[in-house]
């Protein structure tokens, strides 16, 4: 993969774009829980359970889309390295963090998708699995950012902002 000085605006928009959306998409499950039960006993779901699951399958799409088009761009371009001064832990720790938020960013996509569209409930329970481990490594990436910015002092969230 290569190394570059900085995110470029499309790296930057797609980022802030995928956030915007996993939040509530994390946030409204529940309705897609609700519709998916309401249909398997053969019962017409809730009007705003109907509507948060058309965002929550069609949100996850989107993102889904988003994270491919982040993925080609950061192996086209590269991505900036980690501070010289951060320790070979921190290293690790970041690089294993947004290989398994990249990862969960396709995995939640692709079984949502399969149990939806392809009513494999296998794929739903999977999907289901996932929820509380993205909203970890979330939270982690976040924190870390901001440890970053406030304790270290270093540019790792300035450079989610400023295009380079």
């Amino acid at each position: 993969m290569k190394v570059s000085l900085g995110f470029s605006r499309a790296q930057i928009i797609l980022h802030w774009a995928t956030a915007i959306l996993v939040i509530p998409i994390w946030l409204l499950h529940d309705g897609i829980k609700n519709t998916m039960r309401a249909l398997r006993h053969s019962e017409v779901p809730q009007p705003s359970d109907a509507l948060i699951t058309q965002f929550h399958v069609w949100g996850g799409i989107v993102v889904l889309a988003l994270v491919c088009w982040r993925l080609y761009l950061r192996f086209k371009r590269g991505a900036p390295e980690a501070p010289e001064s951060e320790s070979a832990f921190l290293k690790f720790v970041a690089s294993a963090t947004h290989v398994l938020l990249y990862a969960l960013l396709v995995y939640l996509p692709l079984t949502g998708i399969l149990a939806y569209f392809g009513g494999i409930s296998l794929a739903g329970d999977l999907h289901e699995l996932a929820k509380l481990p993205i909203l970890l490594i979330v939270i982690l990436h976040a924190a870390a950012a901001l440890y970053h910015h406030f304790v270290l002092k270093t540019d790792v969230l300035v450079r989610m902002i400023k295009p380079r």
